[in-house]
């Protein structure tokens, strides 16, 4: 699909961003001026933008040769990342649970219903989604829209690192949503916070026992 000459670069970055979040691009992959440019249908100039753009966010880097790739996620990066999410999601979850309207958290739990039904049917594709529309609505819910990108950025690098779950791991991940919903519901920011803390907590637990075992 070509893109329109109006807002190019922004447009790019869109495209591109959405490559690399469901995995048709993956770390590594090399990011060719030329090529992206025909594939999209734009000049050289947006895509040369919206490959700086994409790698002062973390997405891709620079080469020596020059040439740009997908960014390959290390240890390192991944902790960064989680340790750069609970601070930014425990601020979001607090803003979220006062400025909430009833309506919000309603569709909260209809979402994690559908987790729940998911969970038991061990839909891991379809719970997936679900999780990541839970959580981009809470972020929706804050206001803050240069907060929001930058928590989309940090949750979409997760297709590369997260672990596999297990039927048991998914109705852990939905009884922890119950829990927070519960307490924003009941205006409680700080018990809220502390959730969604013990939340990211919980996985990453899970990647140290992935990555160092």
């Amino acid at each position: 699909m070509k893109v329109e000459s109006l807002s190019a670069k922004d447009l790019v970055v869109e495209r591109l961003r959405e490559a690399i979040y469901t995995g048709a691009l993956k770390p590594g992959d090399e990011l060719a001026q030329q090529k992206l440019s025909e594939q999209l249908g734009v000049s050289r100039i947006p895509v040369r933008d919206a490959l700086a753009v994409l790698e002062h966010s973390g997405l891709v880097e620079a080469l020596p040769n020059k040439r740009m790739v997908v960014k390959k996620i290390t240890p390192e990066l991944i902790f960064e990342d989680l340790e750069l999410r609970t601070m930014l999601e425990c601020l979001i979850v607090k803003k979220a649970t006062l400025r909430g309207r009833a309506s919000a958290f309603e569709e909260l739990e209809q979402i994690n219903t559908e987790m729940d039904r998911s969970a038991r049917e061990n839909d891991g594709v379809a719970f997936k989604t679900l999780n990541s529309r839970f959580h981009h609505l809470i972020w929706e819910m804050a206001g803050n829209q240069r907060v929001l990108r930058i928590m989309e950025d940090l949750w979409f690098t997760m297709p590369f690192y997260y672990p596999v779950a297990s039927p048991g791991e998914f109705f852990i991940n939905t009884g922890e949503h119950w829990e927070l919903i519960k307490a924003m519901k009941e205006r409680r920011p700080d018990d809220a916070a502390k959730i969604a803390e013990q939340h990211i907590e919980r996985m990453k637990q899970r990647l140290m026992n992935r990555l160092y075992k």
